[in-house]
């Protein structure tokens, strides 16, 4: 949130979104906060996307793939170091879907990158621009 504020963002042009009703209120007024399941958002569009999803279980993969369906320019999303490694299932569907619609980088994240917050697991960033072919 600071990040962004910090990069000239309008606090009004942000809206948060976490299952956890204490999460992002926290950062933000509740005014610019919905207390829902990411997932189950679907009618609704954002210019831009920065997410941190939930690593366990492939939780990350199955938000990243949904984000991208709602986002109109630009997703920038925290991942599990690896998550596209195509010998499994969901990360080679979430390639096929960057490479469908998307320029993208994936960024390595310098180690303990996330240690102020508990976590030692390493990361990566996904950056990926909507291709205005699509």
């Amino acid at each position: 949130f600071d990040a962004l504020l910090r990069e000239g963002v309008d606090a009004a042009d942000i809206t948060t979104v976490d299952i956890d009703p204490d999460a992002a209120v926290a950062v933000m007024s509740e005014d610019n906060h919905l207390t829902a399941d990411f997932l189950n958002l679907d009618a609704i569009a954002y210019d831009v996307i920065v997410m941190n999803p939930p690593f366990t279980k492939g939780q990350a993969i199955t938000h990243v793939a949904h984000a991208l369906t709602l986002v109109q320019r630009r997703l920038v999303a925290i991942m599990p170091n690896g998550f596209l490694d195509i010998t499994r299932k969901a990360p080679t569907a979430l390639l096929a879907q960057l490479e469908a619609g998307f320029v993208y980088t994936v960024v390595d994240l310098p180690a303990g990158s996330f240690k102020e917050a508990g976590t030692l697991v390493r990361t990566q960033l996904l950056i990926a621009d909507k291709n205005e072919a699509v």
